[in-house]
């Protein structure tokens, strides 16, 4: 059976190979840019006539969720299964996974908040790169396994449930740090919230539910 290290090694070969985004320039020319370390302020070129041009960071995240949705259907043919969330995100960044011994801790996460339609008054009040405290919620009657977002002492919305940073948190006990990424509408008038999370530290802390 292969160890870990090696089978990180074998993802990463699948990576650089796969991790193309083909386009097409408005001259017709196709050309393909490189999804390791993309952001929407990488500027990219075509190498025919030279336009240059961006991508949103959605997407970047639907090439993203395409790539890995494939790459989990080829590990599980050969019953595998790829890293854990944080170490694909480290990948996407740094263009190689951590080893096995290097502290994760380094290494800022985007993590998209739920629900925060409920809570755009207290949002309103808060601004990019402001601390954020993560509590568990255990009495939470919609959730028992909650993590609300609160900033300045307001609850500005929730991790989601199947998010990587809530069985990181609860499941394995690990402490993070966070702090609000960006704060921007989506799809209506309602302003979404991305936090910055870092791991390390104390495990979360639990409180009361404080209604919505």
């Amino acid at each position: 059976m292969a160890s870990i290290d090696d089978q990180l090694k074998m993802v990463a070969q699948l990576f650089a190979d796969q991790a193309k985004i083909p386009m097409t320039c408005n001259c017709g020319a196709p050309f393909k840019i490189q999804l390791i370390g993309l952001t929407e302020e990488t500027d990219f070129s075509c190498p025919t006539c030279g336009a240059t041009g961006r991508l949103s960071e959605e997407q970047i995240e639907d090439y993203r969720e395409e790539l890995v949705e494939m790459l989990h259907e080829q590990y599980d043919s050969v019953d595998r299964e790829l890293p854990d969330d944080a170490a694909l995100d480290f990948y996407f960044a740094h263009g190689r996974f951590p080893e096995h011994d290097e502290h994760m801790a380094r290494t800022a996460y985007p993590v998209p908040l739920v629900g925060e339609s409920f809570y755009q008054s207290a949002i309103a009040g808060c601004g990019e790169g402001e601390a954020v405290v993560l509590w568990h919620e255990p009495d939470n009657p919609f959730d028992e396994r909650a993590i609300a977002a609160v900033c300045h002492g307001d609850t500005i919305g929730y991790v989601g449930r199947e998010s990587w940073l809530t069985e990181a948190l609860l499941d394995e006990e690990q402490g993070c740090t966070a702090r609000i990424k960006r704060i921007a509408k989506s799809n209506g008038p309602d302003r979404g919230v991305v936090l910055e999370v870092v791991m390390g530290g104390d495990p979360i802390r639990e409180r009361d539910y404080q209604g919505g």
